[in-house]
């Protein structure tokens, strides 16, 4: 099944970055959204978690035009399936602050990281924890 497949390659994608492992990350991620797209599926918490990897991946390597393009899709989509108030929002939020911070934006970098923090405060219990291992907010 094109599904299981493209989303094995996600997280092995995933799991390259952790290490550090950018250039092979980034080659699994496409693959990955490759064959999605050809298997024309439509699982929208599946093009979050590319959107997010990508612009996460794109924003280690240097390439913060890219990683803010695809962060804000990602962003846009994940409001729209979860809401405002999500871990996945928060996520985003603070990926972009990131970005902005290796393109030196303080300013927008500081908003960013400001969002993720109010968000991370109304998320229920259960996703706090999530949320922070993406987000060092204390």
């Amino acid at each position: 099944d094109h599904h299981y497949l493209a989303m094995l390659y996600l997280h092995l994608g995933k799991s390259y970055l952790i290490l550090g492992n950018t250039k092979k990350a980034d080659r699994l991620v496409h693959k990955s959204e490759q064959i999605f797209c050809n298997a024309s599926v439509q699982d929208d918490d599946f093009k979050v978690m590319v959107y997010m990897l990508s612009g996460k991946i794109a924003s280690f390597c240097g390439k913060n035009k890219k990683a803010l393009k695809s962060l804000s899709l990602g962003m846009e989509l994940a409001r729209k399936i979860y809401g405002k108030y999500h871990v996945a929002v928060a996520i985003f939020h603070f990926c972009r602050g990131n970005t902005y911070e290796n393109l030196s934006d303080l300013k927008r970098a500081k908003k960013s990281y400001l969002k993720a923090a109010r968000i991370h405060k109304k998320l229920p219990e259960r996703d706090t924890d999530l949320a922070k291992t993406y987000i060092p907010l204390g």
